[in-house]
């Protein structure tokens, strides 16, 4: 989330908006395990901890995350709305 953060504040568009939707996928991973009055603490020690290498590897690894999680709601999405064309049009 943290490298979700910083990529959302980029001057590109296209990474701006990557890191947006990156930054939502992670908040609701993170709301799941860390309360609220947590969550400030608990990533502001993880970015004191982390070094350059430690940033790439995180970085790959919840791009892969992120990238597979999208796949997976696109044919999510695809699916529904072919099951919804094979239904009759409701009456009128």
């Amino acid at each position: 989330m943290l490298i979700a953060w910083v990529d959302a504040r980029d001057k590109d568009p296209n990474v701006a908006q990557a890191g947006r939707l990156a930054a939502m996928y992670w908040m609701g991973r993170a709301n799941s395990i860390i309360s609220d009055k947590d969550i400030a603490s608990r990533f502001s020690a993880k970015a004191h901890a982390m070094d350059n290498i430690d940033v790439r590897a995180d970085a790959e690894r919840c791009d892969a995350e992120v990238t597979a999680q999208a796949t997976r709601v696109q044919q999510s999405g695809q699916a529904l709305m072919e099951e919804a064309a094979k239904q009759p049009p409701p009456p009128k």
